[in-house]
């Protein structure tokens, strides 16, 4: 005995006349959502093009001094990064001033030298004279 038995029940036939348009609305519906989402995941994937910057790791060639100089010829042979952006007070905006990061390595160490040439360093904002302070209203470099 079947579960359902159309033709013993009061089935309009006409029931599938007046749907139908419904039907071609929700397809029509579905197939422009499908549209909608595929723009959206191209638009995304091309907001995503912009990459993180990279930088190889110069050769420590003898002594390095950690002194706050960059002054021993490994530093000058090493790659430079300088293609910063901002954060504050602009997301992803030109910063006032270069700042040139290297980066040497050897099989004990990795050493990161930032130079940060400020025209005017009088003008650094900075206040905070314990270790491990919040310092996100001063002027800072953040390695990450």
């Amino acid at each position: 005995m079947p579960l359902v038995n159309i033709s013993s029940t009061n089935f309009d036939k006409n029931y599938l006349a007046n749907i139908t348009p419904s039907l071609k609305f929700f397809g029509i519906l579905k197939n422009t959502m499908l549209a909608l989402v595929i723009s959206l995941y191209a638009l995304t994937a091309t907001c995503q093009v912009m990459e993180r910057p990279t930088l190889a790791a110069g050769v420590v060639e003898g002594d390095v001094r950690i002194d706050g100089l960059l002054d021993e010829p490994s530093w000058a042979k090493a790659p430079v990064l300088d293609s910063f952006l901002t954060t504050v007070p602009v997301e992803k905006g030109q910063p006032s001033a270069r700042t040139l990061v290297r980066v040497l390595a050897d099989e004990k160490f990795l050493i990161i030298g930032i130079d940060c040439q400020d025209q005017a360093p009088e003008d650094i904002v900075r206040f905070s004279k314990i270790r491990d302070a919040d310092i996100d209203e001063e002027d800072h470099v953040k390695i990450v």
